[in-house]
């Protein structure tokens, strides 16, 4: 794949899927463009829900970020994963968040973490249980959710914990120590995209790396981490397995899965592949069977 439709792929990765997938799914009911800040009418700081129609309370709830290079993106990206899992009895919940340039770290991050305040606020007026929630991500939407679930500072800003998921299942990216020079496919577009969003002020990059946030949490319980990763990409192993041992260093739980022959993309439409391990995994971590 050339290097500019590798990155590509982020964006467009939940737009297509393969013909040979079939699944059990339904119609969900969606309701699009909720603010999840109040008083905001930035469509940046809103949110898509997928709600099945079947069953009205204490339903398992995921929420996914997407992906996209830090500047590119939106929350439809994740409108084919709806039917699969609300099929399951589960609600989706698919949220925008601020880009950079126009706005670089930490904004990006702030918003996700004012989305999940959002989402223990008003889930259960949609049936959710907040008690029973994964974050996933792919790509740079994998950053930001190991981020979320390693940072110290940005869901206690919101009044949340750091434990307050089932699981946290970063799906697929090298960005995990941004302090690390990328190199594999796009090593030019890696860094512009990385600098457009973090800058490069060491002290900036090791506080945006998860890896980093997750050796200083040894006196702090983190959620469960499931890190899956392409065989493709040993520039992601490299930093998956990473963050994996440092989490575990932590005395938290982690767990690297290596999907083998996968592309980028591919990890990403794995999610809604009812025969992945991806998939699989989050519905066995959201009790689902």
């Amino acid at each position: 794949m050339k290097p500019f439709f590798f990155w590509l792929a982020a964006f467009f990765c939940v737009f297509s899927a393969s013909q040979n997938m079939v699944w059990a799914q339904e119609t969900p009911e969606v309701i699009k463009d909720i603010p999840y800040i109040q008083g905001s009418t930035n469509p940046k700081q809103m949110l898509d829900l997928y709600i099945p129609r079947t069953g009205t309370k204490h339903r398992p709830v995921l929420v996914f970020v997407h992906g996209g290079g830090w500047g590119l993106g939106d929350k439809k990206m994740a409108r084919k994963m709806g039917p699969f899992f609300t099929g399951r009895g589960v609600i989706l919940v698919s949220l925008n968040y601020r880009l950079a340039p126009a706005n670089p770290y930490p904004d990006f991050a702030e918003d996700i973490a004012a989305a999940m305040r959002w989402v223990v606020d008003h889930i259960g007026e949609y049936g959710g249980d907040v008690k029973n929630i994964v974050l996933s991500g792919h790509s740079a939407g994998a950053h930001l959710v190991a981020l979320i679930g390693t940072h110290p500072d940005f869901l206690r800003e919101q009044g949340l914990d750091l434990r307050m998921f089932r699981a946290v299942v970063p799906v697929d990216t090298a960005s995990f120590d941004l302090s690390t020079d990328p190199y594999g496919l796009a090593v030019r577009r890696q860094k512009k995209m990385r600098t457009r969003a973090f800058g490069s002020e060491q002290e900036i990059l090791d506080d945006a790396s998860p890896s980093k946030q997750a050796l200083k949490a040894r006196s702090k319980r983190l959620s469960q981490f499931e890190i899956f990763v392409s065989s493709r990409r040993p520039d992601a192993v490299e930093q998956s397995r990473e963050l994996t041992q440092a989490v575990q260093k932590s005395g938290n739980k982690a767990e690297m899965h290596v999907v083998q022959g996968l592309s980028h993309r591919a990890m990403c439409m794995a999610i809604y592949d009812p025969d992945s391990e991806i998939s699989q995994t989050i519905l066995k971590r959201l009790g689902v069977q």
